[in-house]
């Protein structure tokens, strides 16, 4: 909930911003209107305001009206409505640290500011929420068990929406590493304080924030990639997840366990390794394997020159694709193609 408040020394201006928003419906308190210094602070000292919707023609010293109500009721949110926005207002509106700046009531506008607002503070209760809550591992646990995605998904959306806060979300998100490898370890995973060590690890080297969230989220969303049966766990949704991820980029020549670790956010060794314990088969090979099965269906069902299908399939060179795949069959691409095409 928002708990606005109308600064403006026009009265009837204030009333339209009031009449713009449905603020019952939307969840804010309908806001108090104050027209000058003194009656504003006398309402910041009754109430314990968030957002500030200033209204200036230019001549209502809207500044000296918001350092008073901050010096009450602290940090607070500003939106500025001016019927004449000039550089030096704007510059103004910014040093402020006005989260809005309108040139009129616009009521869809404001509607959008104020959810943004909303959106963002929550945010910040939830990350706060988290990283102070004594009961968060339990709360998280629950909700693990239960395969509880939304939870998850509105839980890493907050720490999108509150980004700019680098240290904050850093912090979160290394707390949240840390519980999802006691959930693993509560659930018989093998290894999985080494795998903490070094998540934390891989986490404190990425330097875009973006990067954190994602790092962490992968490692809550991989779980309920699959649905989970007594003979799945962990490993096998991960794998499964690389298996289908191989499926839609075997084409590319770049692909290799450099690069799925890097997407999975995991080291190459361990990728390969949890792949190789639940497929049977290194990543390598089963790439390999999916290209030269790919490149079978061309060869037989297509009439495109080998050189297309090499490169179709991940392979740039013709001469290495024809070697590797002799190796596989006992027979080149071409012996191949006459005799079990359709």
């Amino acid at each position: 909930m928002l708990n606005p408040l109308i600064v403006g020394n026009n009265k009837k201006v204030c009333s339209a911003v009031l009449s713009a928003v449905e603020w019952e419906k939307s969840g804010y308190t309908v806001p108090v209107a104050a027209t000058d210094e003194i009656s504003a602070a006398k309402a910041a000292q009754d109430n314990d305001f968030d957002v500030i919707i200033a209204v200036t023609d230019g001549n209502f010293p809207w500044q000296n009206v918001l350092d008073r109500i901050k010096d009450i009721s602290g940090q607070v949110d500003v939106i500025l409505i001016a019927s004449n926005i000039t550089p030096a207002l704007a510059q103004s509106a910014v040093e402020a640290g006005a989260v809005g700046l309108l040139a009129e009531i616009r009521a869809k506008r404001l509607a959008e500011i104020l959810t943004d607002i909303y959106n963002r503070r929550r945010s910040l209760k939830e990350l706060i929420r988290i990283l102070s809550d004594s009961n968060i591992a339990d709360d998280i646990f629950y909700h693990l068990n239960g395969n509880d995605v939304p939870y998850f998904e509105d839980m890493f959306q907050s720490l999108k929406s509150f980004g700019e806060s680098k240290e904050l979300v850093r912090a979160v998100c290394a707390k949240l590493i840390g519980i999802i490898y006691d959930y693993l370890d509560d659930q018989g995973f093998k290894n999985a304080g080494l795998q903490r060590t070094s998540a934390i690890h891989s986490l404190s080297e990425l330097s875009h924030i973006s990067e954190v969230i994602e790092f962490t989220r992968a490692r809550y969303i991989n779980i309920f990639q699959f649905e989970t049966e007594k003979n799945q766990d962990y490993y096998y949704a991960l794998s499964e997840s690389i298996k289908e991820y191989i499926k839609n980029n075997f084409a590319r020549e770049a692909l290799g366990v450099p690069k799925i670790a890097e997407r999975f956010h995991f080291s190459a060794n361990y990728v390969n390794g949890i792949f190789k314990s639940q497929v049977g088969e290194t990543i390598p090979s089963y790439i390999s394997n999916l290209r030269l099965s790919s490149a079978k269906k061309l060869l037989t069902e297509t009439k495109e020159p080998i050189s297309e299908i090499a490169t179709k399939v991940g392979y740039s060179r013709v001469t290495y694709f024809s070697r590797i795949f002799k190796k596989k069959y006992n027979i080149s691409p071409l012996e191949y193609r006459n005799k079990f095409s359709k």
